[in-house]
């Protein structure tokens, strides 16, 4: 059994393997159309660049591996966009050492 075919009706899945069309994808979608997006792949720092106006007023956006240094730049622009931060730290599997995923929140 494949992903597409135990996904809810109310699921939408996007295969996008250029890696520009995967980070515009979400322009597809209308201004707080998401309750909650989730960032985890190679382009993190273009997908926090260009999400933000698609997050519901009360959204979340999930970030994951947010304690690499190379991502501090969508953290710092959230950060000045308003957004809090709590940070979830734990192991990363089958490895020995934790990471972090970072959940960020706007009463905007």
């Amino acid at each position: 059994m494949g992903v597409s075919t135990s996904i809810p009706n109310n699921v939408k899945l996007v295969l996008k393997e250029d890696r520009q069309k995967y980070v515009e994808e979400i322009s597809n979608y209308d201004d707080g159309y998401f309750d909650v997006i989730i960032i985890d792949g190679i382009e993190r720092v273009k997908c926090a660049e260009v999400c933000g106006n698609n997050l519901s007023k009360s959204g979340w956006i999930v970030f994951d591996n947010s304690d690499r240094e190379e991502n501090n730049i969508a953290i710092l622009f959230w950060q000045s966009q308003g957004f809090k931060r709590i940070d979830f730290y734990g192991l990363v599997a089958s490895q020995r050492y934790k990471t972090c995923t970072s959940v960020f929140f706007s009463k905007r």
